[in-house]
């Protein structure tokens, strides 16, 4: 009886030590798969993306570093999760995130194939990289051939300039127009032509027609220009723009307020407050 109660005594001793124990996650590897081919095709001053899956396959919640660890000379390259600019990205456990690598070539860039690797290091230690390829060619390229230092005009005013794009590619190129980034309630009145095509070392003559809001203070702002064809566009020309107060405009607003301060007095002198 004795020998049997020292017994029980050693395995209920065994069994907290078993049970007291702490149980370590399984530390499974970073794993990044590109969902897109390989080898992206490209031309010289335009864009491309690739999509990377980055699976957390551990149970609990980690942080992911993303960096290029490789990039050639005349690119560059950001990465995007839900529209938004990253750097860092958290993912669940046992959870995937898509994030775009977005690369920006430069018209200088060399033409043929290139390399470049992703760089994915979480919080733990672990790192993995992931190659991707561009290849470059310069078979179709846009350029904006003309600079415009400055551009004035007044508020409640069109503003008229002009724009040429030349094809710096080897091929003839159609349906060429002017893509606008504006400033908030801008609008675009006209451009003409609408669409050209384009010969080799051709240039071509856009004549762009603006509205600046009456409402619009004055100020200096920014126009965004860009060449497209398709998906090939050019590197984006920012021009600079000085806009000055109508003071025609301010009389007419103050105007108005006088006029409807002075129907409201005569309103009550002549039925009184109710």
């Amino acid at each position: 009886m004795k020998k049997t109660g020292i017994l029980l005594a050693l395995l209920l001793v065994l069994g907290i030590t078993v049970i007291g124990i702490p149980v370590r996650s399984s530390q499974a590897s970073t794993n990044t798969d590109q969902t897109v081919s390989v080898n992206q095709m490209v031309q010289a001053a335009g864009k491309t993306s690739f999509h990377l899956l980055i699976r957390n396959e551990d149970n609990q919640l980690h942080n992911y570093k993303l960096a290029y660890d490789l990039m050639p000379q005349g690119m560059q390259g950001k990465f995007v999760q839900q529209q938004k600019d990253v750097e860092k990205v958290a993912i669940e456990p046992l959870a995937s995130l898509l994030v775009e690598a977005r690369i920006s070539v430069s018209e200088s860039t060399a033409v043929g194939n290139h390399q470049i690797i992703v760089k994915v290091d979480r919080d733990d230690g672990q790192v993995s990289f992931t190659p991707l390829s561009l290849t470059i060619n310069r078979d179709y390229a846009l350029s904006i051939s003309n600079e415009i230092q400055n551009l004035s005009g007044i508020n409640g005013q069109n503003l008229s300039f002009q724009i040429a794009v030349a094809n710096t590619g080897k091929l003839p190129m159609n349906q060429v127009g002017i893509k606008l980034d504006l400033p908030y309630k801008w609008m675009v009145q006209g451009v003409n032509p609408g669409k050209m095509s384009l010969k080799p070392g051709e240039n071509g003559l856009f004549t762009i027609q603006l509205a600046v809001p009456a409402s619009q203070t004055a100020g200096n702002f920014q126009l965004k220009t860009t060449g497209i064809s398709g998906h090939i566009s050019s590197p984006v020309k920012v021009i600079p723009v000085t806009i000055q107060s109508n003071h025609n405009y301010l009389f007419w607003v103050i105007a108005l307020l006088v006029l409807a301060a002075i129907s409201t007095l005569l309103y009550f002198r002549k039925h009184g407050r109710r």
